[in-house]
């Protein structure tokens, strides 16, 4: 089923967060982040490397459905939600002849030379595309990574690389279907779900306990440390939760 993602549920594009190994607060953050999109509370965190992807995401796209005419009918799709189950779905950039899901990336300079010699993906993109997969019953997915120099704000004498191929502007990465993988992505959204639960209970005993900035400066001056409440070690039995100025704290 497509659809536009719905706030609160796990996409394809976190999946390495859920499944990452340590203290679990990469695990942890993800949730909370999920919990608080439901919510309508979560802000956009946002950087000069993700404008740039979206900004030339369109571009890559027309290059790589040029370049790779051979391989058959490109299709942007990267706004449908492709649900795996109630809890996950998938949003590949591209699909391939109706099947094969297909992801754009639009690296810095130094990633995109390091990939391009390697041919291997980063972690987080392996995750990703093998959600995509599992969205839509393919057998393999491709990584295309394409290469235009970022823009600065106020530079007025901007130029792109100066290619004499514009072929050698992107390269593809195709990566096979891998059921060990999906199944560890599948037990980690399993996982995640039900801590989403205990998080969201967490999460709304804070919003119904919102003090002021009297409140708050009390708190401090008798000895209270104050803490975001993403930097609970476990966030569902964090103590003492609160909001303030429309933010979540815990204190001890």
């Amino acid at each position: 089923m497509k659809v536009k993602k719905p706030d609160g549920i796990f996409s394809a594009s976190m999946v390495s967060q859920l499944c990452a190994e340590g203290t679990g607060k990469t695990r942890q953050k993800a949730i909370l982040n999920c919990v608080l999109k439901e919510l309508g509370l979560y802000i956009d965190f946002d950087n000069e490397y993700m404008k740039h992807g979206r900004a030339n995401e369109p571009n890559a796209f027309k290059h790589t459905k040029k370049k790779y005419a051979s391989l058959g009918k490109f299709r942007y799709v990267s706004k449908d939600f492709i649900f795996i189950n109630d809890n996950f779905g998938a949003t590949p950039d591209i699909i391939l002849n109706s099947k094969i899901p297909c992801d754009i990336k639009c690296p810095k300079l130094e990633t995109f030379e390091k990939l391009e010699v390697i041919r291997k993906m980063l972690k987080a993109y392996v995750y990703q595309l093998q959600s995509q997969m599992m969205a839509m019953k393919a057998p393999y997915a491709i990584l295309f990574n394409y290469l235009i120099k970022p823009e600065k704000w106020g530079e007025d004498d901007w130029q792109d690389y100066p290619f004499e191929d514009e072929n050698d502007r992107s390269f593809e990465i195709v990566l096979e279907e891998d059921k060990i993988i999906q199944q560890e992505i599948l037990d980690a959204v399993e996982s995640a779900t039900k801590e989403r639960k205990l998080i969201k209970a967490k999460v709304l005993q804070g919003l119904n306990n919102e003090i002021s900035f009297r409140q708050r400066r009390d708190l401090t001056h008798s000895g209270m440390v104050i803490r975001p409440l993403s930097d609970a070690s476990r966030i569902a039995r964090a103590e003492n939760v609160f909001s303030f100025d429309k933010q979540l704290f815990f204190y001890n």
